[in-house]
């Protein structure tokens, strides 16, 4: 460990994470004969920073109708300008590390077939309404019991997309299940999230220093 510099400190969670997604990048291209998000798609790569700072501000807006269920204890380390421009650009590697372990993920010969052939389950269009104002419900209503429903914040927004973009007949990780009983697309994404979130906060875990007092 170290404390100095404080800038360095202060500042290499950007490079650390964007140093992550270009290893990642280079395992896919190593075991898909040459090709990558970053070496034939790095147009997509941008756009994907782009979503992912606007997914992290919409949970951030949320979070202040949940009496702040997550904060950042060393966001003192900034000013409150130079904050918001770390958090901005640390979130942008969320969604491209997700997709570099998706497209890694993909090349494990156990989700070649495996669940390529599952039941297809197919939603009428009128229940997907019915979930849709729920969830929407469920996001306005959260706030007056933040302590019970603030996993909503969490739930609601994904299903409010999901369900959009299906009533829209634009693709989603669902459609292959509606189509052919395809479950590969939505479980690899599912182990996807779950590999990078426990990775970023063991990460996070392990990058607290103590201070004199032993407080963390």
């Amino acid at each position: 460990k170290t404390s100095e510099p404080q800038w360095y400190l202060n500042w290499s969670f950007i490079p650390l994470c964007w140093g992550f997604i270009l290893f990642l990048d280079g395992l896919v291209y190593y075991f898909n004969q040459g090709e990558s998000l970053i070496s034939t798609k790095p147009t997509e790569v941008i756009s994907m920073g782009l979503v992912s700072i606007s997914g992290w501000l919409i949970f951030e807006y949320l979070n202040l109708f949940i009496e702040h269920n997550w904060f950042y204890p060393k966001a003192s380390l900034h000013t409150h300008d130079g904050f918001i421009i770390y958090a901005i650009f640390g979130s942008s590697a969320f969604i491209p590390m997700a997709y570099e372990w998706y497209h890694l993920i993909r090349k494990l010969k156990v989700f070649e077939f495996r669940f390529k052939y599952g039941p297809k389950i197919i939603m009428p269009k009128w229940l997907k309404i019915v979930l849709l104002i729920i969830s929407v419900l469920g996001m306005f209503i959260t706030p007056y019991f933040p302590n019970e429903l603030f996993f909503l914040l969490w739930v609601a927004p994904v299903v409010v997309l999901s369900l959009i973009l299906s009533l829209m007949d634009i693709w989603t990780p669902f459609t292959p299940i509606k189509n052919t009983g395809d479950w590969t697309y939505l479980l690899v994404f599912a182990l996807t999230f779950l590999i990078q979130g426990f990775l970023l906060e063991w990460w996070n875990y392990l990058s607290a220093t103590k201070m004199g007092d032993g407080t963390i």
